[in-house]
């Protein structure tokens, strides 16, 4: 009878050990994959912070220009130059950039 069990373990031997490569390799490719999603989710966690920042940003400036009278002046800054702008267009600019990054967020 041990014979027979050894001579029937040799047999399966190449098969069990073609079976546990097969494994390896599909683990190893599952691993590859995994890493991928991983750094998928880091790049839009990080996009993610930077639209939520970007939008508490614009959402305390409409909160300011909320309590502008028609006599406050705003300023743009363009490179190293302050430049007047008007208060329409620049309520404008800003609800138009909230409406963009909660745009961006929910694609995200």
């Amino acid at each position: 009878m041990e014979a027979n069990t050894a001579g029937r373990g040799g047999r399966l031997q190449p098969i069990m050990m073609s079976s546990l490569q097969s494994l390896r390799e599909k683990l190893q490719a599952a691993s590859v994959d995994f890493q991928k999603v991983q750094v998928d989710l880091s790049n839009a966690v990080e996009a993610r912070q930077r639209l939520d920042a970007q939008l508490s940003e614009n959402e305390l400036v409409k909160k300011e220009f909320a309590v502008l009278t028609p006599e406050n002046i705003i300023y743009k800054q363009i490179g190293p130059v302050l430049v007047k702008q008007d208060q329409a267009d620049a309520k404008s600019t800003v609800d138009t950039r909230l409406d963009f990054i909660r745009g961006e967020m929910y694609v995200l």
